[in-house]
């Protein structure tokens, strides 16, 4: 008979009653529904609790996982529903993501989901709008209702400008599209629309979570105003 021989092993079941219900380890705060389809993979054998360690629920952390939004495609005459859709997160969303529900991303595109084109809102030959311009400025203004939910304009990256998309939010008690602009930063000095919509544009650039940097860890230097 070999040498019998012992080692020291985290217990993976957070309630010794009830194994093998599993939980987060301190410092990783998973919300309910990952928690619970993590425990449906246990029980089915695609997981092995023992091996679920640290690493394994940062993984799934969803500060850190890429988010999946809902998402409109708007033509010159219907409106097209598409998603939760996988999106890579980005500033604002990992900072709302208790508000996930509430983003809703558009892209304005012709019948045949294809890019709208300038011409397509102005042609060279008028000076007049075309419908589909007035529709557009329409939507962006009066914003978008489904059901209980009134979808306002928000901002767009500088990738989203070229695919003629963009970021709306359904306000609720205690948060609206202009509380999250202003949670962004301060840009009340610059007066120039590119520029501004620029500086809004950064949060929603695709990121990975880093490390946070403390205030007293920031110096500000003047912006160029040219």
């Amino acid at each position: 008979m070999g040498n019998l021989s012992w080692r020291l092993v985290h217990l993976f079941s957070c309630n010794q009653d009830l194994v093998p219900i599993v939980g987060s380890p301190a410092g990783v705060d998973l919300p309910y529904d990952i928690l619970f389809k993590i425990n449906l993979l246990v029980q089915l054998g695609c997981l092995s609790g023992p091996t679920l360690d640290n690493n394994f629920y940062r993984l799934v952390d969803p500060q850190r996982m890429i988010r999946a939004c809902i998402e409109v495609q708007i033509t010159p005459s219907k409106v097209y529903f598409s998603g939760p859709e996988i999106n890579v997160s980005n500033r604002v969303l990992r900072h709302y993501y208790n508000d996930i529900d509430n983003f809703l991303r558009v892209s304005f595109v012709d019948e045949e989901m294809e890019n709208l084109y300038s011409t397509d809102l102005s042609p060279r030959t008028s000076t007049r709008k075309t419908c589909i311009y007035e529709r557009i400025l329409s939507i962006l203004s009066k914003g978008i209702v489904i059901g209980e939910k009134k979808f306002e304009f928000l901002a767009f990256s500088s990738s989203q400008l070229k695919e003629n998309s963009l970021w709306m939010f359904a306000s609720r008690y205690g948060l609206t599209a202009d509380d999250i602009r202003e949670w962004m930063g301060d840009f009340r000095q610059i007066r120039n629309v590119a520029k501004f919509a620029a500086r809004l544009g950064q949060s929603f650039g695709s990121s990975t979570e880093t490390l946070s940097v403390g205030r007293h860890e920031i110096e500000v230097i003047p912006d160029d105003n040219c």
